[in-house]
This record gives structure tokens, sequence and C-alpha cells, in this order.
């Protein structure tokens, strides 16, 4: 059976009738791929957090309903009060014996909000969040998925939590000062020095930057696009604070909005720790999957996400994928208490997998006898390129190039190499210097290969243009 090959074949629907395994090694295919390029942009959820002792979305839900009835419990001389009380009680026997939808929490937390806000220290509410979001010691054996997603190639990082453990990660693994991720810098502190920011109107900058893969000021840059515990008025926790920014037309929110597009339609995004039930955010991925150009491509966009038993999510996964074009890898975490640790070992055996594909990708190929039908004067392509009566860009320029290779080449040089992005005519002037060639000569070598291909990870790829190897290659 014939397997597609390259990034764009790799980007197009997997077969109806595809396995399970042939998904999700066609998934890590195109992932190891996005690694390869160093254009990836990690999405990290509160399932990172939780392993160093921040609460779930459900467990913030709760210490906000209790923080909230202890305080309406020392206004108890108030009426107005009492019937607070008994709406919180309510709420908490909910979160203690039901499932809660994100939505509801949402709610919940909105009343919650509006409580604290109503009470006499005015303040309560940030000094809430701050209390339950700032850094704080460890707990004991405490295992960190932070350090680990950190050994990938991954150099942005977007996050929907309120923490800054991302950053304290960064610190810790890529030795960045820590005063780089303040969102309160000094007087005089350099702007470019930021790495850390939100979706408010003053971090406008960093919000136009971070989404351009291959720019150096963008590496282990942080977007908290959901706000920070140190900017409590960026924070979006409450029904009135999704519409506020995913819904109004305020210039603010279409800003920070449009970001969100060109984000996850520009770029390879992977969600680590984010259980995609964020149907706001989502809504985008939605929008970017149903509005495709072509109908059987789609960006790459991976995540890992736990299963209790192999293959029990298979639906939900495939529903992922048909919704928001989201590529699900799976890893096996049965006890929910020792996801820490799974989601450790799910980062090391990508970092794995991906090291041995790449080793796999440079292993050189078997020969093989080729079989010639075409002989002088007539030349033999084994790789034919159609050539279209096009304008050619570069003009004369490009024709004394290719004249001065011609020469090059005639004077013994016994390799040429031709370097540029994807689409500037690399292949069109390779078959142009054929032509040029091939009358008098007995062999001419056309290869093509891939960007990441030449180097391992990390090695800078080659200027584009045109030029000659050393004769000693």
């Amino acid at each position: 059976m014939w397997e597609r090959i390259g990034v764009g074949s790799q980007t197009r629907d997997p077969n109806f009738f595809a396995s399970r395994a042939e998904r999700i090694k066609r998934s890590k295919g195109i992932l190891f791929r996005a690694l390869n390029t160093h254009t990836i942009v990690a999405f990290i959820g509160s399932g990172c957090s939780v392993p160093l002792g921040y609460p779930t979305w459900h467990g913030f839900a709760r210490a906000a309903v209790e923080h909230s009835l202890t305080v309406l419990q020392t206004m108890s001389s108030r009426a107005e009060a009492q019937a607070g009380v008994q709406r919180l009680t309510l709420f908490a026997d909910q979160l203690q014996t039901q499932s809660v939808s994100p939505q509801q929490l949402a709610f919940i937390l909105g009343v919650c909000q509006r409580t604290l806000q109503s009470s006499p220290n005015q303040d309560s509410y940030y000094k809430f969040l701050d209390s339950i979001f700032c850094p704080h010691p460890y707990p004991p054996n405490v295992v960190n998925p932070y350090h680990a997603l950190l050994d990938l190639p991954i150099r942005r990082f977007v996050t929907s939590n309120y923490d800054e453990e991302t950053e304290r990660a960064l610190s810790d693994k890529r030795n960045i000062p820590p005063d780089e991720f303040t969102l309160r810098g000094e007087a005089g502190f350099s702007k470019r020095k930021h790495r850390a920011f939100t979706q408010q109107p003053k971090h406008y900058d960093q919000l136009a930057l971070f989404s351009l893969s291959r720019v150096d000021a963008t590496n282990d840059m942080v977007f908290h696009c959901h706000g920070h515990y140190q900017e409590p008025e960026s924070m979006v926790v409450t029904e009135s604070d999704y519409q506020r920014w995913y819904l109004s037309e305020k210039p603010e929110a279409s800003a920070f909005r449009q970001t969100i597009e060109l984000l996850f339609s520009s770029n390879p995004v992977l969600f680590v720790g984010f259980s995609l039930s964020d149907e706001d955010l989502l809504r985008t991925l939605r929008l970017i999957t149903a509005n495709r150009t072509d109908p059987h491509t789609r960006q790459p966009l991976f995540a890992l996400l736990p299963e209790v038993a192999e293959g029990v999510d298979e639906d939900a996964h495939d529903f992922l994928f048909e919704r928001y074009g989201v590529n699900v890898i799976p890893f096996l975490s049965p006890n929910i208490e020792n996801r820490g640790q799974d989601l450790i070992e799910a980062f090391k055996q990508i970092k794995k997998e991906w090291h041995e594909w790449w080793d796999g990708f440079l292993q050189k190929p078997k020969m093989r006898r080729v079989g010639v039908t075409d002989h002088p004067p007539h030349p033999y392509r084994h790789y034919p390129i159609q050539q279209r009566r096009h304008q050619l860009f570069g003009g004369k320029r490009l024709d004394n190039l290719l004249l001065e290779l011609k020469g090059e080449a005639q004077k013994g040089q016994k390799v040429i190499v031709l370097t540029g992005r994807g689409g500037s005519g690399k292949s069109w002037c390779a078959q142009k210097l054929t032509d040029m060639l091939h009358r008098g000569e007995s062999t001419f070598w056309f290869l093509m290969v891939s960007n990441d291909s030449w180097s391992r990870p990390r090695t800078p790829t080659a200027e584009p243009g045109l030029a000659p190897m050393p004769k000693d290659f």
C-alpha cells in the first residue's frame, strides 16, 4: 500500500478506514515534523499545574464558594447575606455530589465574584485570586510536568493558567533571568525583555510579535491568554469575562480574538494538560476547520490527552478531529492521582520517538538499479518537472547566476547546492541548469531535499541562494 510522504501530504485527512494505530502513527509523524521546524507552540492547561498543588477548574470553583461563604457568614446581620449563604450552600452541594459543566462553573464563579465585591472589603475577590495562584512551595515528592515539556524543542508558550509556573520552569531549565518574565517592569525596563504578557491592550506589541514563527525575539515568550494573577483585571474567570473577551465588539476584544485566530491558523499547536472543553476558546478552531479552502487538509494541531484504558476514548478523539481538526495523541493514565507522572512519561516518550523518527529519516536508502529508457541526445530525467511558461522572478540577475553556475560545472565543480524557501523556484532553476548542461555531459544529478533534512535539529538553515560547494567536497 502506498504511503503519502512530505509535509503537505501529511496534513491531509487520514484514510477513512485507517485503524486507530495508523491514525496515531500519522499524528505523531506530523508532530515530529513540526518539532523539527522549531515552529510549534505549546498550549498549556491546568493539567500541568495541578501536580504542583494548584486547583483544577472544579477545585477552583469549590474554593471560591467556600471563601465566599466564610465572608458572608461574618455579615450574618444582613438579610441579603443570609440569602447568599443559602445559594452558595446549594452550589457547594452541587460541586460535591454532581458533575458540573464548564459553563456552570463559570456561572458559579461569577456569583462568588459578585458576592465578594459586594462585601465591605471590596478587594477581597482579587486577594482571593492572588492567594490561590501566587507561587507557593511545592508538595512533597512533587513531579514537575513543565520541566519534561521543556525538554522538547518548543520556544513559544500559550497558557490559560493564571499562575506563573511556565515562567518558573523556563528560568530553571533555560537559565532565563526571572525579571524578564515580569508583567510590571520598573521604569526604563526594556519591553523586549517582557517575555510574559496577557491579552490586555498594554501588551499589544507582544501580542503582534508572538504569532510570528522563526523570529528570535519570540523565543521563550509566554502568552497568558486568559490573564495573570498579577493583573487580576485581565483574568477570564466568569461568564461576564468570557463575554467581554470572546463576544464583545470592543477594540481590545477584537485584537485578542484576531491574535488567537492568527496563532491557530499559522502555527503548529500542541495542547498539553488541556481538556479541550472550553467552547469559547475553541470556537476559533471550529471556524478555521469550517472555512478551510481544501476540504481534505487541516492545520497541524495536536493534543496530548489521557486515557484510563487503551481505546476507550477513540470516538471522543475522532469527534475532536472532526470538530476542531485536532490530532489526538493519547497516553495511558488509569489513575487521576498519578496523572502528573503519566504526563511526564508521555513527554519523554514523545521525545524518544521523535529522535528515533529523525534517525530513521536520516538513514541512507538502499541504492536500486535504474532502468534508463532515454538515450542521447535525449536527456533522461528520473523526476521530470513540468515547466510552465510564466514570468520568472529575478529576470536577468537569475539568468546570470545560472550562467555562472554552468561555467563552474564545466570547469569541474562536482556539487552545486540551491537553497531557499518552499515555492521560491529551486526546482525550476535546477531543471533549467540541467537543460543548459546536459548537452555534452554524461551525467547530471538533480537532488531534491527538504529544509529540515539537511541537519540535526537546532542547526540553523542555510540562507537562500545559488552556490557551488567547495571543490574538495
